[in-house]
């Protein structure tokens, strides 16, 4: 019998070759991709929160501002592109329908969650040019509620060119924020109209301040309601111990002059007064000259 040669040796039909793995690569492009991604982050979200520009108008149409309970979740250091459209957030507190014209800035400004006193805060309103060089900077003061107040703010060395984009945000300062000044025989001098204050330092620490106010035009409108308001405020000042304080009558209109001693007055003694203009005792010069040119007036 013939033997069958069919032995059961494997035949090798071909070789798959290893392939290379592309791992490497796809770590690689995802920290690219991942790195774009957070520093265009910040740029992509201002122009969303940004309603002065037709993609944050759209966004904020759709989803409007974030809230999380009574706060406005806005980045306070994002530059908003100031305009009729652009609603600036912070906490709270929103400024909007934003118009600039010569000299003066007008804005609306409200506390969503009722009333505040923006005089217990030191929240400030800064401009800025199209290359984020600060312009000016206006001090947030008074009461607002949720009702849209319309507020006014007229600069002395700064106007506004229609050709020009500018940009703003709130920010809250400190003593840390705030230029050094120097004062000259311990006074600080700051005037707007006819009104004076002068404010006196000892060691830069705020201890007294002097008030003048003059009104020379008798025939106008709010005169008498002016002349009651400057006789209240005398009457307060003098119910605090060693303050002193007169408003008279003229043949022109009405001189009020007040010498406010600081030490030994509360708190709730100056609030009670009603004139934010009146600081603390110790208040720093830095923050007094900051804060009165912010709200306008020319302090030397």
């Amino acid at each position: 019998m013939d033997d069958n040669n069919n032995s059961l040796e494997p035949i090798v039909l071909g070789e798959i070759k290893e392939q290379k793995s592309s791992k490497p690569i796809f770590v690689i492009i995802t920290f690219i991709l991942l790195g774009a991604i957070l520093l265009t982050l910040p740029i992509i979200t201002g122009v969303l929160q940004d309603e002065s520009n037709i993609i944050g108008r759209i966004y904020q149409s759709f989803f409007g501002n974030e809230e999380q309970g009574d706060r406005v979740i806005i980045n306070n250091d994002t530059f908003h592109n100031l305009g009729a459209h652009t609603s600036i957030g912070f906490e709270t507190v929103v400024l909007s329908n934003i118009s600039l014209d010569g000299n003066t800035i007008t804005y609306s400004l409200r506390n969503r969650t009722g009333d505040l006193d923006l005089d217990d805060d030191t929240l400030y309103f800064e401009i800025y040019g199209s290359t984020e060089n600060l312009l000016g900077v206006v001090k947030l003061s008074g009461f607002i509620n949720a009702e849209d107040q319309v507020l006014s703010f007229r600069f002395n060395n700064l106007r506004f060119n229609p050709a020009v984009s500018y940009m703003g945000r709130i920010q809250r300062l400190t003593d840390d924020d705030f230029p050094e000044v120097i004062i000259n025989n311990n006074e600080l001098t700051c005037r707007r109209s006819e009104e004076e204050f002068i404010y006196i330092f000892n060691n830069h620490e705020l201890k007294n301040i002097r008030h003048n106010f003059i009104n020379n035009n008798t025939s106008a409108e709010n005169y008498l309601e002016l002349f009651a308001f400057y006789r209240e405020l005398s009457s307060r000042i003098n119910d605090i111990s060693n303050n002193q304080s007169t408003a008279a009558e003229t043949d022109t209109g009405f001189d009020f002059t007040a010498s406010i001693n600081l030490n030994g007055i509360t708190s709730e003694d100056l609030k009670n007064l009603g004139n934010s203009n009146y600081f603390m005792l110790n208040t720093s010069s830095k923050r007094v000259s900051f804060e009165m040119k912010a709200k306008g007036y020319d302090c030397k």
